[in-house]
């Protein structure tokens, strides 16, 4: 009979891809975090995560925190305040988390973009001192590096100081026409001219437009 040790992968996600983000939005998806002990033994309890930033002045996001899985109405809670960030900030959870051999855990880092215009990246970067983690039934602690193992860089979101507004043509049947036409008089309900608008980073109110 082979008995296995407890062990977790902490891997940062290739998700939320590179994008950019408005300064001012609240609640912005930086990360995403998957704790798995799906390759050892026993059930994992997760007391502590190390989050590491890079790129950006840190004062630029603010009010971090994590939410598990689908459960979005409330963020996990902390023993101490994560809203200020820094080059790591660290979460002490409150009521540990429980990674199960069966399914992963997927954490998601939400924060402010509260100013700026840098690239921000986070990850749970490999260290001593990382994660804390316990067997939920042997208690045993398990050794970053060895019993728990990192992968994943993270990926850069960049502020912006506003989003932008395009507008394009649209040519082609019941559109904008392709070529000079010759309208009869006394024509009605011809289509002319055709448009559409594309907003990119935020949703944009359009209040006066003129032809």
């Amino acid at each position: 009979i082979a008995v296995n040790a407890a062990v977790l992968t902490v891997t940062t996600l290739s998700t939320p891809t590179p994008n950019s983000v408005v300064a001012g939005v609240v609640g912005y998806e930086y990360a995403t975090i998957q704790l798995s002990a799906g390759s050892g033994g026993e059930n994992v309890k997760v007391t502590k995560i190390v989050v590491t930033h890079a790129g950006g002045t840190v004062g630029e996001v603010g009010n971090l925190v994590m939410y598990k899985d689908s459960e979005v109405a409330s963020p996990l809670a902390t023993t101490a305040s994560t809203a200020t960030n820094a080059a790591t900030v660290t979460f002490n959870f409150s009521d540990p988390i429980v990674v199960t051999r069966a399914t992963p855990v997927t954490l998601h880092l939400k924060a402010d973009a509260l100013s700026g215009t840098g690239a921000h990246t986070f990850s749970v970067a490999s260290s001593t001192s990382a994660v804390t983690a316990t067997g939920v039934g042997t208690g045993n602690t398990l050794t970053n590096g060895s019993d728990i193992t990192f992968a994943g860089g993270g990926q850069a979101q960049t502020h912006v100081a506003a989003g932008t507004l395009t507008l394009s043509l649209v040519s082609g049947p019941g559109a904008a026409p392709s070529a000079n036409q010759v309208i009869a008089a006394g024509t009605s309900g011809a289509t002319v001219f055709a448009f559409k608008l594309t907003s990119q980073y935020e949703a944009q109110k359009i209040t006066s437009l003129k032809l």
